[in-house]
């Protein structure tokens, strides 16, 4: 479906299988959407499609990787709030928009704003970031070498073949002065290199599963915290993490539509999911997987 999944959508379907994840889910007090709806949302009786807060109850999609991250927070923000979060979870990247642009759910929080802006420039809609919340961890990784300084003429770096994850790849390879790359270049590739003093071999896979499996073939991969933790590797031994300007990037929005960002729920959200219990689920459950973002 257009740019908006060729270009950017790869990345998160990547993370769907590899995030159903570690970490506490005693509470599953979620609805689970798993077919399209229809352009007429029915609603409950007595309940307008949109403004479902003013009756007791903030609806909030997702996808299933970030389930655990979103019901950490739920009893801190109905306790900040004083409304009932129900989450909804769907099984693709497209509903949770849809739901939110009919007014059948509040709010999601699943998705990069560059995603967003993909979305709304192809959709039409006026969906708004409201504030970022938490974001996975990006950096390099390898089972023969313990350090950058290492790295031999000519090595082999796997990437993730997606224009977004390769473009996070180059970029920290650029950072840790492996690469020199293009300006102003929004999603780089290979192309898009002006210098590469080692004679780095990039090479492509299709996903971040396939790729740790096969570290073993590499010199270095880059690859997300998330990819290496499911794989039973350590996320925290990496060799270089990215910069936080790239983590900030790539934090999760909070989204509504454009004339629901005043309501102060929102506010109460936004502190739940950037809050200390937030951070204290992430460094028991997912250090070096997930980070919260600056905003």
């Amino acid at each position: 479906m257009k740019r908006i999944i060729t270009v950017l959508c790869v990345l998160l379907l990547a993370l769907l299988t590899a995030c159903a994840a570690k970490g506490p889910t005693e509470e599953k007090a979620v609805v689970v959407v798993t077919e399209e709806k229809s352009e007429n949302v029915e609603t409950p009786k007595g309940e307008s499609k949109d403004g479902l807060a003013s009756k007791g109850k903030i609806k909030l999609g997702t996808v299933s990787f970030c389930l655990d991250l979103v019901e950490a927070i739920k009893q801190d923000f109905e306790g900040r709030s004083g409304y009932e979060l129900e989450i909804v979870v769907f099984d693709d990247y497209i509903q949770p928009n849809v739901a939110t642009v009919e007014g059948s759910i509040d709010v999601n929080v699943f998705q990069y704003e560059p995603y967003l802006d993909e979305y709304n420039k192809d959709m039409g809609t006026n969906l708004k970031a409201y504030k970022k919340t938490f974001g996975i961890v990006e950096a390099l990784y390898s089972s023969k070498i313990k350090s950058l300084d290492e790295l031999q003429d000519g090595a082999k770096v796997g990437v993730i073949s997606s224009p977004s994850n390769k473009a996070v790849a180059l970029r920290i390879l650029e950072e840790q002065g492996l690469l020199t790359l293009k300006e102003d270049v929004a999603l780089p590739n290979v192309l898009d290199i002006l210098e590469n003093p080692k004679n780095l071999e990039i090479v492509e896979l299709g996903d971040g599963r396939a790729l740790v499996s096969s570290i073993e073939d590499f010199d270095i991969i880059q690859t997300s915290g998330i990819n290496m933790q499911m794989a039973d590797y350590d996320p925290m031994d990496a060799l270089a993490f990215a910069s936080d300007k790239i983590h900030n990037e790539l934090g999760f929005c909070i989204v509504t539509k454009e004339e629901r960002q005043n309501e102060e729920w929102l506010e109460d959200l936004g502190v739940s999911l950037n809050s200390d219990v937030m951070e204290k689920f992430i460094e028991e459950n997912y250090q070096g997987s997930w980070t919260l973002t600056s905003n």
